[in-house]
C-alpha cells in the first residue's frame, strides 16, 4: 500500500507551460514509479485556459495537484510558493522546459543521501548547456557572501531536504527571493552533480538583467540582511 505521506515533492513553476508539461509528467511517472511521491504544478499567473488544463493533466496522476497564482510573480516565487505546500521529507525543483531530465532525479536522491541536505544538478562542463560566465560569477558570488562551499555550482534543478527549507522559513524572509541563496544561506552541507541538460538554449537572462540580480543579491544577502536581524 502507498504510504500515506509522500517521501519526496517535486515542484514545477509554470508560465502557460501546459503545451510542454504532458510529456514531461509522463517521463517522471515511469522514473519515478517506485518512488511514494507527490508532483504540484505551480501556474505562475498565466491567466486564460492554462489553469484548467493544468488541472486536467494532473487528474491523470495520483497526488498531482495545482497551485494558482492569479499574479506572475516569477519563477523563484512561484517555485517558492509551490514549496510551501509540499508533504514530502525531500524536496526537488525543476523547470518546466523538459531541459532536466527526469532520469537524472533518482542521481541527486543518491548524492543526497551522502551526507548532503542540498545538491544541485548542475550543466557539464562541455555541452548540455555549458557554463555561462553569468553562472559562474553567481556561484562565486554564493561562495564570497553565503559561504558556499568552494566548487558548488547552482541551478534551478535541486534535491534538499525539507528540514532545510523550513530552517530557512523561520527567518523573516528577504525583500529579494531567490530560493537557492535562501537555501545556502543556512550553510546546509551543499554539493553539486553534472547531468547532461537536454536543452541548452539561450539565457533567460541578458546582460542587464543579470547585473541587476547580482546587485540584489549582493544587497539582499551580502550587506543588508535584514532577515538574520
Amino acid at each position: 500500500m502507498e504510504p500515506l505521506v509522500p517521501d519526496i515533492s517535486l515542484v514545477i513553476p509554470t508560465y502557460r507551460g501546459e503545451a510542454r508539461l504532458a510529456p514531461l509528467l509522463e517521463e517522471i511517472a515511469l522514473v519515478l514509479a517506485g518512488y511514494a511521491y507527490e508532483l504540484i504544478l505551480v501556474d505562475d499567473g498565466s491567466g486564460g485556459d492554462t489553469a484548467a488544463e493544468l488541472e486536467r493533466m494532473c487528474r491523470r496522476y495520483r497526488r498531482h495537484r495545482v497551485v494558482v497564482l492569479e499574479k506572475n510573480r516569477g519563477q523563484q516565487e512561484a517555485t517558492l510558493a509551490g514549496l510551501e505546500g509540499c508533504d514530502g521529507t525531500i524536496l526537488v525543483t525543476l523547470d518546466d522546459d523538459g531541459a532536466h531530465d527526469p532520469a537524472d532525479i533518482p542521481k541527486l536522491l543518491t548524492v543526497l543521501d551522502q551526507g548532503f541536505d542540498l545538491v544541485f544538478g548542475v550543466p557539464l562542463g562541455r555541452g548540455g548547456g555549458g557554463i555561462r560566465p553569468g553562472s559562474r560569477f553567481r556561484d562565486r558570488l554564493f561562495y564570497r557572501l553565503l559561504g558556499a562551499p568552494r566548487g558548488v555550482r547552482v541551478s534551478s534543478f535541486r534535491a534538499f531536504r525539507r528540514a532545510l527549507l523550513q530552517q530557512a522559513l523561520r527567518e523573516p524572509l528577504p525583500g529579494f527571493i531567490y530560493l537557492s541563496a535562501l537555501l545556502l544561506r543556512q550553510q546546509p552541507p551543499s554539493g553539486s552533480l553534472e547531468v547532461f541538460y537536454r536543452r541548452g538554449g539561450p539565457s533567460r537572462y541578458g546582460f542587464r538583467a543579470r547585473l541587476v540580480l547580482f546587485l540584489k543579491l549582493f544587497y539582499f544577502y551580502g550587506i543588508r540582511r535584514p532577515f538574520r536581524g
